[in-house]
This record gives C-alpha cells, sequence and structure tokens, in this order.
C-alpha cells in the first residue's frame, strides 16, 4: 500500500498562488495554456521545488509565448518555425527549467535558440545573470534576436540574452571562452555526439554546475538527462523518461 504523504500549508499556499498568477490573465487561451503547463508538471513538483516552478510561472506569464511563436502560439505543443526546428511545448520547457534548478545571478548557455523564447524566460528568472544562446542556423539566430529585441521593447523588461550564431561544440567560438553555472541543450543528443557533449560541459561549467539534455534513444525519443560537474566528472544525477527533440546537429549554414 502506497502512502501518500500530505503537502504542507507552505506547499498548498505557494500552489494556491501559482493558480492565482495563471488567473489573473486574461486571454483565456494564454489561461489554459498555463493552467496546462500546472496539470502536466503537479506530479513533479515538491516542497523542494514549487517556488522554483512558480518562478517559471511567473516568467511564462510574463515573457508572453506570442512574441516568439508564429501561429497558436497558446497551446501547449511544440511549434514548427522553419527549417526542421521547433519550439518546444510549454510543459516540457517548464520540465526542464524545474531540473535545472535556476537561481538569481546565474550564467546560462543554451544550444538550440530556436524562436528565443526559452532563452528569454530563462534570462527573467536568472537575472542580473547572463544567458549566452547559441543557433548553428543564422536565419533563425537572426529570428530569435529580432523576437527578443521586440519583446523587450514592447514589455519594457530588462534581459541580459546575447544570441550567437555558432556551433556549440566548436571550440574556436566565442561561447568557449566563459564559464558557466548551467548549461541546456534543446536538442536530442544521440550517443556519438555524447562524448563531445560531456567534453565540452566539464570544460565549461563551474564546478558543481548542472547540464540538461534530452538523449535519442529510439528515433528522436529518449529521456531528459541532468548530470552534475564534480572535479572532473559528470555524475547523473536525474532521469526523466518520456521525450522527443529534433537531434543536435553540427554543420552551420
Amino acid at each position: 500500500m502506497k502512502i501518500i504523504k500530505k503537502k504542507s500549508r507552505k506547499f498548498e499556499e505557494t500552489l494556491g498562488g501559482v493558480k492565482k498568477t495563471i488567473n489573473k490573465i486574461e486571454n483565456k487561451e494564454f489561461q489554459n495554456m498555463l493552467f496546462s503547463v500546472l496539470r502536466n508538471n503537479e506530479k513533479n513538483l515538491s516542497e523542494e521545488n514549487i517556488n522554483k516552478f512558480e518562478m517559471i510561472i511567473n516568467a511564462m506569464s510574463i515573457v508572453d509565448r506570442k512574441y516568439f511563436a508564429p501561429f497558436n502560439c497558446y497551446v501547449d505543443e511544440p511549434i514548427i518555425i522553419g527549417r526542421g526546428q521547433t519550439i518546444s511545448q510549454p510543459t516540457t520547457v517548464a520540465r526542464m527549467l524545474l531540473m535545472l534548478d535556476l537561481k538569481k545571478g546565474n550564467s546560462i548557455l543554451e544550444a538550440g535558440t530556436g524562436s528565443g523564447w526559452n532563452a528569454a524566460l530563462i534570462s527573467y528568472i536568472v537575472k542580473p545573470g547572463k544567458v549566452i544562446t547559441c543557433d548553428r542556423i543564422y536565419e533563425l539566430a537572426k529570428l530569435a534576436e529580432k523576437n527578443i529585441n521586440g519583446f523587450i521593447k514592447k514589455e519594457k523588461q530588462k534581459i541580459n540574452v546575447k544570441v550567437a550564431f555558432a556551433d556549440l561544440l566548436d571550440e574556436t567560438t566565442s561561447i568557449w571562452k566563459s564559464k558557466y553555472s548551467k548549461i541546456i541543450i534543446t536538442a536530442g543528443v544521440s550517443y556519438p555526439s555524447l562524448s563531445q557533449v560531456k567534453t565540452m560541459a566539464l570544460r565549461l561549467l563551474s564546478d558543481n554546475g548542472l547540464l540538461i539534455f534530452p538523449s535519442i534513444e529510439i528515433g528522436n525519443y529518449g529521456a531528459l538527462e541532468l548530470l552534475q560537474k564534480k572535479g572532473n566528472e559528470l555524475k547523473l544525477i536525474q532521469r526523466d523518461e518520456g521525450y522527443a527533440f529534433v537531434p543536435l546537429l553540427r554543420k552551420v549554414e
């Protein structure tokens, strides 16, 4: 028989605050998207991470997806943005950011800029920290830059995001000249690329820094894997199965 532990009063109050934030949104489609994110992540919420989830929902309520999605911006689904790339499903975005344990002042490297929405969310959460996000497709890097600047101008928000047109695994690029608190890869990492990704993380992460990426195991399906740098090693500390991502590729274009 499974014993269900009752949540504390503080947990319930914080969860209630999350629901109030969502209910304040006037656009019903936007509101429904965030309630979907809440429902699909509720099983992952605990006394330890409920405040982190509240920060993520607050960020999603401010960094409106309409500035980054070409159509159907409030569906809780991936959206195709061209060149075979997608904006990740909001539920999945929230799950990755929850696992990554973002903190104010963090320095973040993101690979797979896409539309720029994820980078803008992260930057809002970690400010005054910084986010460097890179994409190997020039057209998407420029689109993301335009989207982020449009959001900043329209909503008068101060976020610190730098968009780089670069291959994440190319050691000659400027992104290899910094150290990062956390690295997030939003494209699937297959086994042949795994050693290169780990080498990159060991070089660029600060000690105790975190790396999150989706693995590719069958087709485009795999798991979200969270690794932590301890000295000269990366240790797997969390794995969440059942996700699909476009693959991480090398060639800039």
